[in-house]
Parts: C-alpha cells; sequence; structure tokens
C-alpha cells in the first residue's frame, strides 16, 4: 500500500532531497532483478517524469508504481 511506497522511496531518495533522480531511479530498476539498460532507464524515467523536470516527485512514483501492479 501507500506506507510501502513511502517507505520504499525514501529509502530510494538517497540525498533526501525528496525527489529521484535517473541514477536512484536506475538502481530501483537493477533491483527488480529485470534485465535493464540505459536505454530502457531512459525511456522509463521520460515515461514517469510526467511534468519533464528531470526528477521523480512522489506523485510521478505512485503513479508508476500503479502502472507497475
Amino acid at each position: 500500500g501507500w506506507k510501502e511506497f513511502s517507505e520504499c522511496f525514501r529509502i530510494f531518495d538517497k540525498n533526501g532531497d525528496g525527489f529521484l533522480d535517473r541514477a536512484e531511479f536506475g538502481e530501483i530498476l537493477h533491483l527488480t532483478g529485470e534485465t535493464v539498460t540505459e536505454e530502457d532507464i531512459d525511456e522509463m524515467f521520460g515515461e514517469s517524469d510526467s511534468n519533464k523536470d528531470g526528477k521523480i516527485d512522489f506523485d510521478e512514483f505512485l503513479k508508476m508504481m500503479e502502472n507497475v501492479q
């Protein structure tokens, strides 16, 4: 649920700025165990970054997680 996602987001937000940058986002994808290329990361990051500010906020993260399930 929401609480788990919040905890997950906090763990991956290494610098604590309230956003996931591309590197932090890439780490999440690598941890899924899937084979992920840099192109995959770019594509998924671009799709998840709906306001195109170059980082993923918690709302964007939640939307992404809903799409994954």
